[in-house]
Protein backbone atom coordinates (compact mmCIF):
# COMPACT_ATOMS: atom_id res chain seq x y z
CA UNK A 1 0.00 0.00 0.00
CA UNK A 2 0.96 3.36 -1.32
CA UNK A 3 1.84 6.27 1.72
CA UNK A 4 -1.47 7.81 2.81
CA UNK A 5 0.07 11.23 2.67
CA UNK A 6 2.58 11.21 -0.30
CA UNK A 7 -0.22 9.98 -3.45
CA UNK A 8 1.38 9.43 -6.36
CA UNK A 9 -0.68 11.25 -8.81
CA UNK A 10 0.85 14.42 -6.92
CA UNK A 11 4.39 13.90 -5.20
CA UNK A 12 7.41 12.51 -6.53
CA UNK A 13 9.80 10.03 -4.44
CA UNK A 14 12.03 13.44 -3.97
CA UNK A 15 9.19 14.85 -1.48
CA UNK A 16 9.24 11.76 1.29
CA UNK A 17 12.14 13.72 3.25
CA UNK A 18 12.02 12.80 6.87
CA UNK A 19 11.34 15.66 9.35
CA UNK A 20 13.74 16.37 12.78
CA UNK A 21 12.54 16.58 16.20
CA UNK A 22 14.43 20.07 18.03
CA UNK A 23 14.13 20.73 21.50
CA UNK A 24 14.62 24.50 23.08
CA UNK A 25 14.77 26.23 19.85
CA UNK A 26 13.22 27.25 16.68
CA UNK A 27 14.80 26.32 12.94
CA UNK A 28 13.96 29.27 10.98
CA UNK A 29 14.83 28.30 7.98
CA UNK A 30 12.32 25.22 7.95
CA UNK A 31 9.39 27.02 7.42
CA UNK A 32 8.05 30.04 5.10
CA UNK A 33 6.09 33.15 5.86
CA UNK A 34 4.35 33.58 9.28
CA UNK A 35 4.78 31.84 12.08
CA UNK A 36 1.05 32.01 14.12
CA UNK A 37 0.98 31.51 17.46
CA UNK A 38 -2.56 30.25 18.34
CA UNK A 39 -4.05 29.70 21.76
CA UNK A 40 -5.12 25.89 23.44
CA UNK A 41 -7.96 25.82 23.66
CA UNK A 42 -9.36 23.68 27.07
CA UNK A 43 -10.59 20.33 26.18
CA UNK A 44 -14.19 19.32 26.87
CA UNK A 45 -15.43 18.20 29.77
CA UNK A 46 -14.45 14.78 30.84
CA UNK A 47 -11.56 14.53 28.66
CA UNK A 48 -7.61 14.88 29.14
CA UNK A 49 -5.81 17.84 28.49
CA UNK A 50 -4.49 18.09 24.69
CA UNK A 51 -2.90 19.91 21.65
CA UNK A 52 -6.39 22.00 20.67
CA UNK A 53 -6.62 24.81 19.08
CA UNK A 54 -9.50 26.48 17.38
CA UNK A 55 -10.26 25.42 13.53
CA UNK A 56 -12.01 28.73 11.98
CA UNK A 57 -12.60 27.26 8.70
CA UNK A 58 -11.98 24.72 5.81
CA UNK A 59 -12.56 24.90 2.25
CA UNK A 60 -12.01 22.54 -0.99
CA UNK A 61 -10.55 25.06 -3.54
CA UNK A 62 -12.88 28.18 -3.49
CA UNK A 63 -15.46 26.19 -2.29
CA UNK A 64 -16.03 27.24 1.80
CA UNK A 65 -17.46 24.21 4.03
CA UNK A 66 -21.05 25.82 5.71
CA UNK A 67 -19.54 28.42 8.48
CA UNK A 68 -21.82 27.09 10.51
CA UNK A 69 -19.86 24.25 11.27
CA UNK A 70 -17.20 26.43 12.67
CA UNK A 71 -15.19 27.27 14.97
CA UNK A 72 -14.56 23.45 15.93
CA UNK A 73 -11.69 22.30 18.34
CA UNK A 74 -9.04 20.17 16.74
CA UNK A 75 -6.47 18.11 18.44
CA UNK A 76 -2.91 17.18 17.46
CA UNK A 77 -2.16 13.91 17.39
CA UNK A 78 0.70 12.46 15.01
CA UNK A 79 -0.01 9.06 16.29
CA UNK A 80 -3.02 8.55 13.42
CA UNK A 81 -2.37 8.40 10.39
CA UNK A 82 -5.33 10.25 9.02
CA UNK A 83 -7.22 13.74 9.48
CA UNK A 84 -10.43 13.33 11.13
CA UNK A 85 -13.33 15.92 11.19
CA UNK A 86 -16.91 16.14 12.46
CA UNK A 87 -19.36 14.29 10.74
CA UNK A 88 -21.15 17.66 9.78
CA UNK A 89 -18.02 18.76 8.33
CA UNK A 90 -17.36 15.39 6.57
CA UNK A 91 -20.34 15.36 4.88
CA UNK A 92 -20.02 18.93 3.11
CA UNK A 93 -16.39 17.90 2.10
CA UNK A 94 -17.67 14.27 0.86
CA UNK A 95 -20.22 15.98 -1.06
CA UNK A 96 -17.29 18.11 -3.48
CA UNK A 97 -16.62 14.66 -4.35
CA UNK A 98 -20.16 13.52 -5.04
CA UNK A 99 -20.32 11.08 -2.06
CA UNK A 100 -23.50 11.39 -0.09
CA UNK A 101 -23.24 8.03 2.20
CA UNK A 102 -20.98 8.54 4.71
CA UNK A 103 -19.15 5.38 6.68
CA UNK A 104 -19.51 4.36 10.02
CA UNK A 105 -16.20 3.84 10.67
CA UNK A 106 -13.24 3.83 8.33
CA UNK A 107 -12.00 5.44 4.94
CA UNK A 108 -14.05 6.05 2.22
CA UNK A 109 -12.76 5.36 -1.54
CA UNK A 110 -13.06 7.84 -3.87
CA UNK A 111 -12.49 7.06 -7.49
CA UNK A 112 -8.83 7.80 -8.50
CA UNK A 113 -9.92 10.47 -11.17
CA UNK A 114 -12.29 12.29 -8.50
CA UNK A 115 -9.39 15.07 -8.38
CA UNK A 116 -6.92 16.90 -10.15
CA UNK A 117 -3.61 17.70 -8.99
CA UNK A 118 -4.55 21.39 -8.47
CA UNK A 119 -7.00 20.32 -6.18
CA UNK A 120 -6.38 21.98 -2.72
CA UNK A 121 -7.86 21.89 0.71
CA UNK A 122 -7.51 24.88 3.16
CA UNK A 123 -6.98 24.70 6.54
CA UNK A 124 -7.75 28.06 8.54
CA UNK A 125 -6.98 28.84 11.86
CA UNK A 126 -7.65 32.45 12.36
CA UNK A 127 -5.21 34.21 10.34
CA UNK A 128 -2.84 30.82 9.67
CA UNK A 129 -4.00 30.01 6.53
CA UNK A 130 -2.61 26.14 4.82
CA UNK A 131 -3.50 25.32 1.30
CA UNK A 132 -2.96 21.83 0.75
CA UNK A 133 -2.85 19.57 -2.18
CA UNK A 134 -5.52 17.41 -2.20
CA UNK A 135 -3.40 14.55 -3.00
CA UNK A 136 -1.58 14.56 0.40
CA UNK A 137 -5.16 12.95 1.79
CA UNK A 138 -5.48 10.82 -0.58
CA UNK A 139 -3.69 7.29 -0.80
CA UNK A 140 -3.61 5.18 -3.87
CA UNK A 141 -3.62 0.83 -3.08
CA UNK A 142 -3.17 -1.56 -6.64
CA UNK A 143 -5.00 -4.37 -7.05
CA UNK A 144 -4.12 -6.80 -9.62
CA UNK A 145 -6.88 -7.71 -12.27
CA UNK A 146 -7.60 -11.11 -13.62
CA UNK A 147 -6.30 -9.91 -17.38
CA UNK A 148 -3.20 -8.95 -15.97
CA UNK A 149 -3.64 -5.52 -15.49
CA UNK A 150 -2.46 -3.63 -12.54
CA UNK A 151 -5.69 -1.66 -10.70
CA UNK A 152 -5.93 0.79 -8.29
CA UNK A 153 -8.18 2.20 -5.57
CA UNK A 154 -8.42 5.25 -4.38
CA UNK A 155 -8.91 6.35 -0.34
CA UNK A 156 -9.61 9.06 1.25
CA UNK A 157 -7.31 9.88 4.34
CA UNK A 158 -10.28 12.54 5.62
CA UNK A 159 -12.28 10.58 7.88
CA UNK A 160 -15.96 11.31 9.88
CA UNK A 161 -14.79 11.66 13.83
CA UNK A 162 -17.54 9.01 15.07
CA UNK A 163 -15.88 9.21 18.36
CA UNK A 164 -18.83 9.17 20.81
CA UNK A 165 -16.75 10.80 23.67
CA UNK A 166 -15.67 13.79 21.40
CA UNK A 167 -17.74 13.46 18.37
CA UNK A 168 -17.26 17.47 17.75
CA UNK A 169 -13.26 17.55 17.49
CA UNK A 170 -11.50 17.57 14.64
CA UNK A 171 -8.09 15.66 15.14
CA UNK A 172 -5.36 16.69 12.86
CA UNK A 173 -3.21 13.15 12.08
CA UNK A 174 0.26 12.86 10.45
CA UNK A 175 -1.04 13.67 7.14
CA UNK A 176 -1.63 17.38 8.29
CA UNK A 177 0.61 17.42 10.64
CA UNK A 178 3.97 16.71 8.51
CA UNK A 179 2.81 19.47 5.71
CA UNK A 180 3.44 22.14 8.74
CA UNK A 181 6.05 23.18 10.72
CA UNK A 182 4.98 23.03 14.58
CA UNK A 183 5.95 24.47 17.36
CA UNK A 184 4.98 22.76 20.77
CA UNK A 185 5.12 25.60 23.92
CA UNK A 186 3.95 23.97 27.00
CA UNK A 187 5.06 27.15 29.31
CA UNK A 188 2.61 28.88 28.03
CA UNK A 189 -0.21 26.63 26.46
CA UNK A 190 0.47 27.45 22.97
CA UNK A 191 0.75 26.82 19.32
CA UNK A 192 2.90 27.62 16.54
CA UNK A 193 2.36 26.92 12.97
CA UNK A 194 4.13 27.83 9.71
CA UNK A 195 3.93 26.51 5.92
CA UNK A 196 6.71 24.01 6.14
CA UNK A 197 9.53 24.97 3.51
CA UNK A 198 10.36 21.45 1.56
CA UNK A 199 13.25 23.08 -0.26
CA UNK A 200 15.54 23.76 3.15
CA UNK A 201 19.14 22.53 3.09
CA UNK A 202 20.86 24.78 5.79
CA UNK A 203 19.61 25.59 9.50
CA UNK A 204 19.13 28.71 11.21
CA UNK A 205 18.19 27.79 14.62
CA UNK A 206 16.64 30.69 17.20
CA UNK A 207 16.70 30.25 21.19
CA UNK A 208 13.36 29.39 22.67
CA UNK A 209 13.25 31.62 25.74
CA UNK A 210 11.24 31.51 29.19
CA UNK A 211 8.05 33.61 29.89
CA UNK A 212 5.28 35.41 27.93
CA UNK A 213 6.68 35.71 23.77
CA UNK A 214 9.07 32.79 24.65
CA UNK A 215 9.07 31.24 20.49
CA UNK A 216 10.99 33.49 18.41
CA UNK A 217 9.85 35.42 15.48
CA UNK A 218 6.63 34.03 15.81
CA UNK A 219 3.27 36.21 15.13
CA UNK A 220 0.73 35.90 17.70
CA UNK A 221 -2.91 36.20 16.97
CA UNK A 222 -3.74 38.36 19.79
CA UNK A 223 -1.54 41.67 19.00
CA UNK A 224 -0.41 40.50 15.57
CA UNK A 225 3.19 41.34 16.19
CA UNK A 226 6.17 39.67 16.02
CA UNK A 227 7.65 38.46 19.14
CA UNK A 228 11.26 38.59 20.24
CA UNK A 229 14.31 37.60 17.87
CA UNK A 230 15.57 35.28 20.34
CA UNK A 231 19.38 34.67 20.29
CA UNK A 232 21.37 31.84 17.94
CA UNK A 233 22.39 28.88 18.87
CA UNK A 234 25.93 28.34 17.72
CA UNK A 235 27.50 25.43 16.30
CA UNK A 236 28.93 23.29 19.49
CA UNK A 237 27.23 25.41 21.89
CA UNK A 238 24.20 22.37 22.12
CA UNK A 239 20.56 23.41 23.55
CA UNK A 240 19.68 24.27 26.34
CA UNK A 241 16.60 21.46 26.86
CA UNK A 242 13.62 22.44 28.46
CA UNK A 243 10.86 20.02 30.04
CA UNK A 244 8.70 23.34 29.98
CA UNK A 245 8.86 23.87 26.33
CA UNK A 246 9.88 21.64 23.31
CA UNK A 247 9.53 22.38 19.28
CA UNK A 248 8.49 19.23 16.88
CA UNK A 249 8.51 20.06 13.33
CA UNK A 250 7.05 17.25 10.33
CA UNK A 251 6.81 15.01 13.66
CA UNK A 252 7.01 11.62 11.91
CA UNK A 253 6.63 10.56 8.29
CA UNK A 254 4.66 7.27 7.28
Amino acid sequence: MDSPVYSPQTWGEGDARAGTLLFGGVNKSKYNGTLYTLPIVDSPDGLRRAYRVNVTGLSIDETSISAKNFPTQAVFDSSLPYTYVPVSIARNIFSEFGITEIPTSGQISVPCNSTSRNTTMTFQFGAAQFKLSIGLFIHTESLFGQADHDKEMCYFGVVANTDAYDADSTVLGSNFLQQVYTVYDMGNHEISLAERDWDSIGDEILEITTGKNAVPGATSEEDDTEKSLGSHIGEGTGLRLSLAIFVVWALFCW
